[in-house]
């Protein structure tokens, strides 16, 4: 997991011989998505050509390379990354600039130098990037495919990398797996197949389909339907056995096993503690946030109750801190097509009141009715932009949001409350429209009979379905 004093010492004094800062980083801060995707948008003037030549046949995306012994790939995605052989040394810089080529061979000779005795296991390879905002630095990082990790010459420190604090080297070998599977994806064309990992990856999918399907708490990060489909395209990969075709096997493999070990990480898959459920420790996190309070109480009773339900989902959904997006996309767009739902009902009560108010049936009541449905459509609304695909689309999206809303004292009560407003505001601004018009009719009665028969369309259907659901053992829930 890390470089000897002598491996150190070479690398050291070999950097010394060069200008440039050799800097450790992660596989991930490879921006290779990040970059501009039109030349009009390049800050160095193209020359374009308007004349073909004749007998011009191209059979390259790239131009010559002056240096010799680069080789450019062409990601199955589409950008273009650079191979030096001799050095096991792979870059997204282009060495079609004479500088940048020469700044890379230095800092990879001295990298290869600095490996000491392991300098002839082909297995390692280095990948080195030219920071744009670096001032004479050449990131780095050694990256062994042996064991599929990612090591460094010198002691690194992890707030310098970007890594959490580790407990042992088991948490590190965790936390850097995933950044072994980043780097294969990011550069997969020279790579050769590992038909061992593409077989494991089968059994993941394979567990994690049965997972998913008998445990309501799976960790699998993909449903069942998802894992079959993925383990589908795999079996087909095998008709396409081809050394052409093998970049894409590559980095779908390395795409779905750097997922996979991300989600390991999180959940201490073989260490000390692991979480073997999604819903492991629910009931203590969710009595932690049951805190009295007078405020919370009081929201709770407002919102008829039914904030309680939306308090036990955002619980188990935010249990252990670990968001697991499938599952909170699905929860939003449940409530998204309930807020669209209320919104679309309120707007209709809000309608029926106002047109009650033109013409002359003024009243506190409908006044009453009329505001809370506007109110209903607003929040609505609001917490229907506020929470979009687009705000929440990916797990830090959603993780970041829940640890900026919720409450310190009471979680996520707070929120389950805000999220049921607009069907408690909708419930209310219904009765009151009721009342309205029920006050309207018995106005306009004149003999008792006429007044028991509509005060009947109130009370009747609430005394039959209590009758009802006594009857066929509802009674019996509502203690449960």
């Amino acid at each position: 997991m890390s470089a000897t004093p002598e491996k150190a010492t070479n690398e050291l004094q070999s950097a010394r011989q060069s200008p440039h800062t050799l800097v450790p980083v992660l596989p991930s801060t490879n921006n290779r998505y990040n970059q501009p995707v039109y030349v009009t948008a390049n800050k160095v003037a193209i020359q374009k050509v308007q004349l073909i030549a004749p007998w011009t046949r191209v059979i390259s995306f790239s131009a010559p390379i002056p240096i010799a012994g680069w080789e450019c790939h062409v990601h199955p995605e589409g950008d273009k990354y650079y191979r030096l052989p001799r050095l096991r040394a792979v870059t997204p810089v282009s060495p079609i600039n004479l500088t940048a080529g020469r700044i890379l061979e230095q800092a990879a000779t001295a990298l290869i130098e600095a490996l000491g005795s392991a300098q002839g296991d082909n297995t390692i390879e280095i990948y080195l990037n030219i920071p744009e905002d670096g001032k004479n630095a050449v990131q780095y990082c050694y990256i062994d495919h042996t064991n599929r990790q990612v090591f460094w010459a010198r002691a690194t420190s992890t707030v310098e990398l970007g890594l959490e604090p580790f407990e042992s080297d088991g948490f590190l070998k965790s936390a850097l797996t995933g950044e072994y599977w980043n780097h294969v994806e990011n550069f997969p064309c020279h790579q050769i197949f590992w038909a061992d990992a593409e077989d494991e990856l089968k059994g993941i999918l394979g567990h994690g389909a049965i997972d998913d399907l008998t445990s309501p708490g799976s960790t699998c990060p993909w449903s069942a339907k998802e894992c079959a489909e993925y383990t589908s395209i795999i079996e087909r990969f095998k008709a396409c056995d081809h050394n052409d075709h093998v970049p894409y096997r590559v980095v779908s493999i390395a795409r779905l096993w750097a997922m996979i070990a991300r989600v390991r990480h999180i959940n201490q898959y073989g260490l000390t503690s692991p979480r073997l459920d999604r819903l492991q420790g629910l009931f203590e996190y969710y009595q932690a946030q049951k805190k009295a309070s007078f405020k919370i109480a009081l929201g709770e009773v407002f919102c008829l109750g039914m904030s309680r339900s939306t308090f036990t989902r955002l619980t188990a959904l935010w249990n252990g801190r670990v968001v697991y997006q499938r599952h909170w996309h699905r929860f939003f767009e449940e409530m998204h097509s309930g807020w669209v739902k209320m919104g679309i009902l309120s707007l209709v009560i809000w309608t029926t009141d106002a047109i009650l108010l033109a013409t002359g049936h003024q009243s506190g009541t409908t006044m009453a009715s009329a505001s809370m449905a506007g109110a209903s459509v607003l929040i609505s609304l609001i917490l229907h932009q506020a929470h979009s695909r687009e705000r929440l689309a990916t797990a830090p999206d959603i993780s970041a949001y829940i640890m900026q809303v919720e409450d310190y004292f009471h979680g996520l009560r707070p929120l389950s409350i805000t999220f049921t407003l607009p069907h408690a505001l909708t419930a209310y601004s219904a009765l009151l429209l009721q009342y309205s018009l029920l006050m309207i009719a018995i106005q306009n009665l004149t003999s008792l009979s006429d007044i028991i028969s509509v005060a009947s369309i109130w009370f009747l259907p609430a005394l039959l379905a209590l009758l009802l659901f006594a009857s066929f053992g509802g009674r019996s829930l509502t203690y449960s």
